[in-house]
């Protein structure tokens, strides 16, 4: 590991096999299909669902620290967001989930109007929405690999990054202002997830993507199973 940083991003090769394509699937999708991409926004919308409910595509998502969602949000467990705090504190809102086990087995009732409802009496609540509340103004620009786009205003395309590292070093977890949909993690906060063995992030070097290749794991995500009896 030689960067100072990396973009991070989902591990997906345990679903390769299964019907499923997420970890996780947003429940009320009206509600926040006029928010946009809010989560690239240092400013929380007002009007968020509360809780926000997602439900689990194998019945239960213990198996990972970072799961894929059908969203691409920054979802974590709490255990993971507590490592990378203990590695720097960062400006952030922890915004709280409720994620449901929506499979019926086969020796249950046809769902009723009530079922969501029903499953929230217990749903795991030990994952959350870390939202970044300041983005950093820290690329080089000279040195990055990116094309301003000329029909819409402020669209830029990097492939490749360089960063200004802050004398004081980098945020574990953190966004650029200039293209703030890409999620970052530090080499020390990367480091500090392997040592304890969180499954679920996927690191990507600054560079990007090299003849299709480069994506690095370094706690492989265990195939999920499917809970008996569905």
């Amino acid at each position: 590991m030689t960067d100072p940083a990396y973009q991070l991003l989902w591990g997906t090769n345990h679903l390769l096999g299964t019907d499923e394509l997420y970890d996780l699937m947003l429940e009320q999708t009206e509600a926040f299909a006029p928010l946009g991409v809010w989560t690239a926004h240092t400013n929380l919308p007002a009007n968020l669902p509360e809780p926000i409910i997602m439900s689990a595509s194998f019945g239960t998502v213990g198996y990972t620290h970072y799961p894929s969602n059908d969203q691409q949000w920054p979802i974590m467990s709490r255990r993971m967001l507590d490592l990378l705090l203990a590695v720097r504190a960062f400006p952030h809102v922890a915004i709280p989930l409720a994620i449901i086990d929506p499979i019926l087995r086969r020796d249950e009732p046809d769902p009723s109007e009530d079922f969501v409802e029903r499953r929230l009496e217990t749903a795991d609540r030990d994952y959350v929405i870390v939202h970044l509340t300041e983005h950093l103004d820290i690329l080089d620009e000279e040195r990055s690999e990116m094309r301003r786009s000329r029909a819409i205003e402020g669209l830029v395309t990097i492939s490749e990054y360089a960063l200004h590292v802050p004398a004081d070093g980098l945020p574990p977890f953190f966004r650029l202002s200039i293209q703030p949909t890409q999620l970052f993690i530090s080499a020390d906060a990367r480091q500090a997830l392997a040592a304890a063995g969180m499954a679920g992030p996927v690191y990507l070097p600054l560079v990007g993507y090299q003849n299709g290749t480069g994506d690095e794991t370094d706690v492989p995500v265990p195939v999920p199973q499917v809970p008996e009896g569905a």
